[in-house]
Parts: C-alpha cells; sequence; structure tokens
C-alpha cells in the first residue's frame, strides 16, 4: 500500500493503524510531501493507495496526487481520508478516480483493515449521503 498523510493530527492516527499487523496494511511507501511524490513514482504492486485530503500545502494537492497515482497505476484502488466530509472533496475524488472515501470523524480506525480489504475485492466505499453528491454530480 501507498500511504500519502503527514505525521501529525489525524494523520498520524492513520499511520499508527496502518502499522497494526492485525489490518493488514503493508506500507510500502509513505510519502508526506509532494516532492517526495514526483520524486517516487508509483510503486509496482501497490494495490492499494491511502491518501489523506490534507495531503500536502495546497487544498487541491491530495486531488493532484490521486490523479498522479491514477496515471501511473491505473489497477491501484484509491482511498481518499479526511477529518470531515464535503460534497465538493468526495465529488472531486471520484472523478480522480478515488474508489473510497473515509470520514474519520464517523469511522473506526481499529476497521481499517475490514474496510482496506472491501475496497480491494472491488466495493466502492462511499455512504448514502456521498452516493447522493456523485450522482448529483453525474446529472450537472
Amino acid at each position: 500500500m501507498l500511504l500519502a498523510s503527514a505525521r501529525s493530527g489525524c494523520n498520524s492516527q492513520v499511520l499508527t493503524a496502518t502499522q497494526d499487523p492485525r489490518q493488514h496494511c503493508n506500507v510500502i511507501i509513505h510519502l508526506e510531501t509532494m516532492q517526495e511524490a514526483y520524486a517516487n513514482p508509483v510503486p509496482t504492486g501497490a494495490q492499494m493507495a491511502l491518501v489523506s485530503a490534507d495531503f500536502g500545502n495546497r487544498r487541491w494537492e491530495a486531488l493532484e496526487l490521486l490523479r498522479r497515482i491514477r496515471g501511473q497505476a491505473p489497477e491501484t484502488k484509491i482511498i481518499l481520508f479526511a477529518n470531515t466530509r464535503m460534497r465538493e472533496t468526495v465529488v472531486a475524488a471520484f472523478k480522480c478516480g478515488a474508489r473510497g472515501v473515509l470520514n474519520l470523524a464517523e469511522f473506526e480506525l481499529r476497521e481499517l483493515g475490514s474496510y482496506l480489504e472491501k475496497v480491494r475485492a472491488g466495493k466502492v466505499w462511499a455512504d448514502s449521503t456521498e452516493v447522493g453528491w456523485i450522482t448529483e454530480a453525474l446529472m450537472e
């Protein structure tokens, strides 16, 4: 798995959860900056990418990283995680190739491994509100 997050705030909680052997995350590379993302191609065999919505210095750097991952490794399943859920971010994430969004305020990190396994198996992860936003965006 590719993990893109800082080491502070909710990102540190996700980093800790991915290091728990019970979660079966197997982080291959942990990116903390866009400079690292540009310097390191997506690792061959990275089945999953877990990207923080707060990644980078600019508001949309996380989405730029999603597009980059999608372009380099279209088979990699991308999940965006954040502390809050915003319509604009959710819709943009799916447009950039995300297969799931994870709202940390409404999610138990001890369930991370099972969540990742579902996405790895091909499921799209979004709740009914988020699916509604995506559907509305398709009709615009």
